[in-house]
């Protein structure tokens, strides 16, 4: 076996195989292999690092990142085991069955099955494959995320500060994922939800929302985030919404002469349905919320625009 650890990461392989190609390591002046399999490998990330960027930072030689995304070719993880903290706080672990990672002058591609747990519950399994290029002292800086995910519980992902705010319980999706990459940062998601619910409650009343085949683009503009879903295909509290509702929502961070903004439209929206949504998103701005909430609005708006400031009063 072998072991490696720091205050950061503690690395260990309880069995590696490989098949070395002399001449073709002769020939790149680095180990090119034509086997190299980690049999239950175990990563585990100290909560520092768990809080870093990774992608689109600087390497240092000689580092675990730089053996295993520069010194080698190839390499294959079978039945291993990557542990870290998720922006819950729960420390989540990532079960692998297989996955194959090929390096190739600065150029990345994954492909695998993980499944996730954390010390509470089983989350679910993901099918990933990756596609990455690096920039000059720059790893993993740009290309493309795809992401399956059957019943994926998103608890683990859902922080102490939005379970508080929003009243969200818990949630669970089957989804597809296209993730673009820029500059080390997501550019762009877009997502079909092929099933899913979201959990929350107001007062002493639950309420659920479910998801079916829902598609949602989010993407960077002007220095925020925009997400559209041009056809909402939703179930609120029992209750169908018509498939010609549509939903935009721009979020406009502070910057130099502006405030941070959320700004909403949509069109064909069921009020009767909103009403027990509406409460998840009170913390934005309450002096806005509250009111049109103790209105007990009802009926349908054909076009509905709102701009919500989101500094502190």
């Amino acid at each position: 076996g072998l072991e490696i650890s720091n205050e950061d990461v503690r690395f260990d392989a309880e069995n590696i195989t490989f098949e070395l190609d002399i001449w073709r390591s002769l020939l790149y002046f680095r180990p090119q292999f034509n086997d190299l399999t980690f049999n239950r490998l175990n990563l585990t990330v100290s909560e520092n690092r768990s809080q870093t960027e990774f992608s689109g930072t600087q390497v240092k030689r000689g580092s675990l990142t730089d053996i295993f995304l520069n010194r080698l070719n190839y390499f294959d993880l079978k039945e291993s085991r990557v542990s870290f903290f998720a922006p819950s706080g729960e420390r989540v672990v990532l079960d692998i069955n297989k996955l194959r990672w090929l390096n190739s002058r600065r150029h990345h591609q994954a492909e695998g099955e993980v499944a996730i747990s954390s010390l509470q519950a089983y989350h679910g399994k993901l099918n990933v494959s990756i596609d990455l290029r690096d920039k000059p002292g720059k790893i993993l800086d740009n290309g493309q995320i795809y992401i399956q995910a059957a019943n994926i519980d998103m608890k683990p992902w859902l922080g102490q500060w939005v379970r508080e705010s929003t009243g969200i319980d818990n949630a669970d999706f089957s989804l597809s994922s296209w993730i673009e990459i820029n500059e080390g940062e997501a550019e762009s998601i877009f997502l079909n939800l092929a099933h899913g619910q979201v959990y929350w409650r107001t007062k002493a009343q639950s309420h659920q929302i479910q998801f079916d085949n829902q598609r949602v683009k989010l993407a960077k503009r002007a220095g925020g985030w925009r997400l559209d879903a041009p056809r909402l295909r939703l179930i609120s509290d029992g209750k169908a919404w018509p498939e010609s509702s549509r939903l935009s929502l721009f979020w406009q961070p502070e910057a130099k002469g502006q405030e941070e903004i959320l700004r909403i439209r949509a069109s064909q929206m069921q009020l009767d349905y909103l009403k027990p949504i509406l409460p998840i998103f009170t913390f934005l701005s309450p002096e806005k919320i509250s009111p049109w909430l103790s209105l007990n609005p009802s009926g349908e708006l054909s076009i509905f625009a709102l701009d919500l400031p989101l500094a502190a009063p």
